[in-house]
């Protein structure tokens, strides 16, 4: 069975819309970066558009976006597109003991947060 679809996609307000002739919309909002990206390459792939335009229609600003995001989507599925926390993944400033000491400090003390601070830098 062969079925042929048409639509116009265009940006509107930062999210992405699918109109057919017939007045039918899909919107992916801007917020949703996996569908977007998803989206995205899935236009790249089955269209003549240079991938920079295809990037600025979805609301990415390099053709490197596209590229990592094409790679991920290759290697591991659509999951790696999902995006991740960035950042230390622990607290590097407070070791767990010293956590705890403040904790103890806290509880076992009526001193405030400055006194408290005061004191561990003190031991």
């Amino acid at each position: 069975m062969e079925t042929q679809i048409t639509f116009v996609i265009t940006s509107r307000d930062g999210d992405i819309l699918y109109q057919t002739p017939d007045g039918k919309e899909y919107v992916v909002k801007h917020k949703d970066v996996c569908q977007r990206k998803l989206e995205m390459i899935k236009v790249a792939q089955l269209t003549d558009l240079p991938i920079r335009d295809v990037c600025q229609i979805f609301g990415f600003k390099s053709k490197q976006t596209f590229y990592h995001a094409k790679s991920v989507l290759e290697e591991i599925g659509s999951v790696g597109l999902f995006p991740r926390k960035t950042g230390p993944k622990r607290n590097y400033v407070m070791s767990e003991e010293l956590v705890a000491r403040a904790i103890e400090l806290r509880f076992h003390t009526d001193w405030n947060m400055y006194a408290i601070g005061e004191k561990l830098r003190e031991e």
